[in-house]
């Protein structure tokens, strides 16, 4: 009857010592897919943010260009504003008017620029933001 039990109990024992293996190695599957996972999420989140930083740093070259386009129209605008202000003095009147007309039309265009340039910067930061 002993023989039975400590039999039994051997048999027991292996059939736990089985499950335990199995188990044991589901659990580190389980780790190593985990492990897995977050080391592709990782690298998928390291991408996005390297993309973003690329795309900021071209967006912010293309606001200096820009920004420095817009410089030197204002200075050639200037020097035209300079001369047009010295010739004035000895204009016709009817010089005069068309002056004022064309620099209407020009004001006009300007304003169109900065508006659509003031546009497309709030899209791009729009998209940015998503």
């Amino acid at each position: 009857m002993q023989t039975w039990r400590v039999s039994s109990w051997q048999d027991d024992y292996a059939l736990l010592d089985s499950k335990y293996q199995t188990d044991l190695a589901k659990a580190e599957a389980l780790t190593e897919k985990a492990k897995a996972d977050a080391i592709a999420a990782e690298k998928k989140w390291s991408e996005k943010l390297l993309k973003a930083e690329i795309q900021h740093s071209e967006d912010i070259k293309q606001i200096i260009a820009d920004s420095n386009g817009a410089k030197s129209a204002i200075d050639r605008l200037s020097k035209q504003i300079d001369t047009a202000s010295n010739r004035m003095s000895t204009a016709t009147r009817e010089t005069i008017i068309e002056y004022a007309s064309a620099s209407g039309v020009v004001l006009e265009n300007a304003s169109m620029n900065i508006e659509q340039w003031r546009n497309e910067l709030m899209n791009t930061q729009l998209m940015q933001n998503d």
